[in-house]
């Protein structure tokens, strides 16, 4: 009004204060680790005490002895606790999970009842169509949903709603996120999401161990897991991947595999589980054949797949014979048993080479799939 300039600036500080969350929550959670893996030590030992005499009061007790009873009462709350103490222990050392591409609509649609079993009546739960393919583990992202949802159901009314759905790929990552309109989750709610134990009791079991057993494990394969609650009026959990690509290979761009088995079988079960996923297969009976085989092909085969103890030459030598020729060539050895026993101690002390991996028989065509998948992402990574 006095002809004074004010001059002055604005900052949009949402990511910075998510990130700043996150890394709290991280920290808050590693914290939680190593008390439960200290817990846990102490628990196991104290067990090993209240078991042993327990047990030894049992025997030394007539049958007809009425403290029976109670000792048998003793031994079962102390078995409760045991399997509680094997859950923290996971926390100190999470189980190991594989990446691999996966094409997040059919995952989505395979899980879907599962997921809607978890609402409460009333309750609807909705998945958008989700053409994203990221690099995860299925089971892991599975099994995260499920105990989102199993613990977020215990705050849904009957006539909340829930959507899942994935946001478009930015800076190579994909969001699925779990939004929750109309439903209030306050800070002391999100936070207790992360923390052991947390979801409601099933028919008057224990609850599981939940998201913080799987959180570490998440995030070793390259994802994240946080609360954006930005907008207060519809909480949203976002689970945080890399993305991989296109969810569908053309004929141009589709992966060569090439499988060597001599049970026609199995191969033929390989053969057609690859190519309903858009690969391209060529094929033998022997390693004699794929030789010939491959001397004819122009391009090198993106990965092999191939038994280890087949007739002429065994899978080892063979898969050497074809990177004399391709060195970089990914190796997917498949067996029901291994003789080799320079290979047989690779695996015992899990050290096999980065582009090589052993699958065992009898193996499932997911199985069959996660691993042809990790090695060429594995190979895709490492540029070759």
């Amino acid at each position: 009004l006095d002809g004074t300039a004010v001059w002055g600036f604005s900052e949009d500080v949402t990511e910075a204060r998510a990130r700043d969350a996150e890394r709290a929550e991280r920290i808050r959670r590693e914290a939680a680790e190593r008390l439960a893996a200290r817990v846990a030590h102490v628990s196991n030992n104290l067990l090993m005490i209240v078991n042993g005499y327990g047990e030894e009061i049992l025997e030394s007790l007539h049958e007809a002895d009425t403290r029976r009873e109670d000792m048998q009462e003793i031994l079962k709350a102390a078995a409760r606790l045991a399997a509680l103490t094997q859950e923290l222990s996971s926390l100190a050392r999470p189980p190991h999970y594989e990446a691999s591409a996966i094409a997040l609509e059919p995952l989505l649609a395979s899980i879907t009842d599962r997921l809607r079993a978890l609402m409460p009546e009333g309750a609807v739960l909705s998945i958008a169509p989700a053409q994203a393919v990221i690099l995860a583990n299925a089971e892991l992202l599975e099994r995260m949903l499920v105990e989102a949802l199993r613990y977020l159901a215990q705050w849904l009314r009957p006539d909340n709603s829930c959507l899942i759905e994935a946001m478009p790929v930015e800076e190579g990552r994909c969001r699925l996120v779990l939004s929750l309109p109309g439903v209030k989750i306050d800070d002391e709610t999100a936070g207790r999401l992360f923390e052991p134990f947390a979801g409601p009791k099933a028919g008057g079991a224990d609850p599981p161990l939940g998201l913080a057993g799987l959180i570490r494990p998440f995030e070793n394969i390259g994802g994240s897991l946080y609360w954006d609650l930005a907008d207060p009026a519809q909480p949203r959990l976002v689970f945080d991947c890399a993305a991989a690509g296109q969810p569908a290979q053309t004929a141009a761009t589709a992966k060569t595999v090439l499988v060597v088995e001599d049970e026609a079988g199995i191969r033929q079960l390989i053969v057609k589980s690859l190519e309903r996923h858009g690969y391209r297969v060529a094929q033998a009976s022997s390693p004699m054949e794929a030789l010939t085989l491959t001397a004819a092909m122009s391009a090198e085969p993106d990965l092999l797949v191939t038994d280890l103890t087949i007739p002429g030459m065994d899978g080892r030598t063979f898969a050497a014979r074809l990177r004399e020729r391709w060195p970089a060539l990914p190796v997917l050895y498949v067996s029901g048993f291994t003789g080799d026993p320079e290979l047989t101690a690779q695996l015992s002390r899990g050290v096999l080479p980065a582009n090589t991996r052993f699958l065992a028989k009898p193996f499932s065509t997911r199985d069959l799939l996660d691993a042809v998948n990790a090695l060429l992402a594995r190979a895709a990574s490492a540029g070759n």
